[in-house]
């Protein structure tokens, strides 16, 4: 797999690349700061192009044109730059940053058909989120892997108590534990709202309709899953 990521912030494509690394064995890694110091001519076999839309002057157009056959994906640093990429026909993604990894790695594994289930620092977290999604949850949700996280929080910290499960990957993840904790009832919610073939009742073991809360699916799988 040959990656190139255009992104002035050194510290951001080391975590990048790192990430690649683990999705496979075969990398060869590329980045640059800015678009226009890319060797095209020697760069001609990329199978996926990050850019980060802060450093790209032109349209972004000209990015597939110049690699027609490789996956871009565009990131961008606030919502309004991701509202004026976001609808663009030739891009495959877009990323608002901060970047959940987590995410991005789920998303790289399903588009290139990587196996799930090989060893990895994050082979627990992506079979929770595959569990979650086979069960009516939604990738579409940050709650999503927020939630799969919280279930190995609490697992580590041998905590059952949700906010202090929250407030230490807050702490860990630079984010607010209420935004964590309003992420996971949403995908909760979401999950109950589009689940029509009540798999979350069926998964659950839950037969009076009563909806399942964020402690008490963090609770099932540390009881019921071998996590590490």
């Amino acid at each position: 797999m040959n990656v190139l990521i255009v992104d002035e912030d050194e510290n951001f494509c080391l975590k990048v690349k790192d990430l690649f690394v683990k999705i496979s064995n075969d990398v060869s890694f590329y980045s640059f700061s800015s678009y226009k110091k890319i060797p095209k001519e020697k760069l001609n076999n990329i199978d996926v192009i990050m850019v980060d839309i802060s450093t790209f002057n032109d349209d972004l157009e000209i990015v597939k044109l110049d690699f027609p056959n490789s996956n871009i994906i565009a990131l961008a640093n606030d919502t309004k730059s991701l509202g004026n990429i976001i609808n663009m026909p030739y891009l495959d993604r877009v990323f608002k940053k901060p970047i959940d990894f987590s995410f991005l790695f789920y998303y790289f594994c399903k588009k290139f058909n990587i196996d799930f289930n090989k060893e990895n620092s994050f082979f627990d977290e992506r079979k929770l989120v595959n569990e979650l999604t086979e069960n009516g949850f939604s990738i579409s949700y940050k709650g999503t892997f927020y939630l799969a996280k919280a279930i190995l929080y609490s697992k580590k910290l041998k905590k059952d108590k949700v906010i202090d499960i929250y407030n230490k990957m807050g702490e860990d993840e630079n984010v607010e534990p209420n935004i964590i904790n309003w992420s996971i009832n949403n995908a909760i919610n979401k999950a109950l709202e589009y689940d029509r073939t009540s798999k979350l009742e069926k998964f659950f073991n839950i037969s009076d309709g009563r909806k399942p809360t964020a402690k008490f699916i963090i609770n099932f799988f540390v009881h019921n899953y071998n996590l590490a």
